[in-house]
């Protein structure tokens, strides 16, 4: 297999650059997968990008407590920092972008809420429920 899309099928790397770092951004990130791809050509850093995203969706899902800021990425050493995380710039940067699409489409927040959580949950729901018939 190609060296350079190995290292995107596995979160190994992502996870080893995290533990090994205190705080690593994702260019120094992309930086280390291009040194490691030698004479094969990697991915562009956008491709690298998304990669990184999903290994970060799948790694939390997990229960691994990655912090992401505009300064990189890092693990969370403490349940203090997490939470010194959640309820701070996380919780504001999902309150603004909830406060953004209430007023573009001028509804409350709770109905945009409303609308992105429980209303579509409710649609697959019936639509699961009509499967099984």
């Amino acid at each position: 297999m190609n060296k350079s899309i190995e290292f995107l099928n596995s979160p190994t790397f992502f996870i080893q650059n995290l533990e090994l770092y205190n705080k690593i951004t994702r260019k120094q990130l992309y930086n280390k997968y291009k040194a490691l791809c030698a004479d094969e050509k990697p991915v562009s850093f956008a491709t690298f990008d998304r990669q990184t995203r999903r290994w970060i969706s799948e790694l939390t899902s997990r229960g691994m407590k990655i912090i992401r800021d505009n300064n990189g990425f890092h693990l969370a050493k403490t349940d203090e920092e997490w939470n010194g995380y959640k309820f701070g710039p996380l919780r504001s940067k999902v309150k603004s972008m909830m406060e953004d699409i209430a007023l573009s489409e001028q509804k409350s927040v709770g109905k945009v809420i409303n609308e992105l959580f429980f209303q579509r949950n409710k649609k697959k729901t019936d639509d699961q429920q009509l499967t099984f018939f």
